[in-house]
């Protein structure tokens, strides 16, 4: 069967992403609705990202990659569906008018933390002298040890690869 010149296929290669956002966003009135206030907030997210030298685009780019570390699991937002809200073309999903909340209140509202000055052990030329640490101690998951670390990512729970051989032994011995 022979198509049309004119008719476009319909199918998954019919649109591509933002363009096919656009086609449903026309379609679907919901309340996933981008608020006066998260338009604005991305707005000015959108002038703090901006850089004398940067288009449009690279600025989009940027804006998308922070706003998808703002939400967990990570979302894949594309520059372009970003630009599109941006210039009030798309309605934003909740879960993005979400995360232009956190990163608005991380950029602007964020009051400096208090600092105290404490002593840490790292290997020599890891931290230099006047670092500041921003992010919260934990103490080791292994009971028998005592010690607090800075995690280097959420999941970490041992200060050590040490601590964690130690639990998963302990953990193979109970199971047994």
């Amino acid at each position: 069967m022979r198509v049309p010149r004119n008719s476009k296929k319909v199918g998954n290669n019919a649109l591509h992403g933002y363009k096919e956002a656009i086609r449903k966003n026309k379609v679907m009135k919901d309340d996933t609705t981008i608020t006066n206030s998260s338009r604005r907030a991305l707005q000015a997210l959108f002038r703090y990202f901006r850089k004398s030298n940067r288009g449009v685009a690279s600025t989009c780019r940027s804006l998308a990659l922070y706003l998808n570390q703002q939400i967990d699991p990570q979302q894949n937002w594309q520059w372009q569906y970003v630009h599109q809200i941006l210039h009030g073309k798309l309605k934003a999903s909740s879960n993005l008018a979400g995360a232009i909340a956190e990163l608005y209140k991380k950029i602007f509202e964020a009051p400096e933390p208090e600092l105290q000055i404490v002593s840490v052990f790292a290997p020599i030329g890891f931290i230099p002298d006047q670092t500041i640490v921003l992010r919260r101690a934990r103490r080791c998951a292994l009971k028998t040890c005592n010690r607090f670390f800075v995690p280097k990512n959420r999941r970490q729970k041992f200060h050590s690869p040490f601590c964690r051989k130690q639990y998963r032994s302990g953990r193979r011995k109970r199971m047994h």
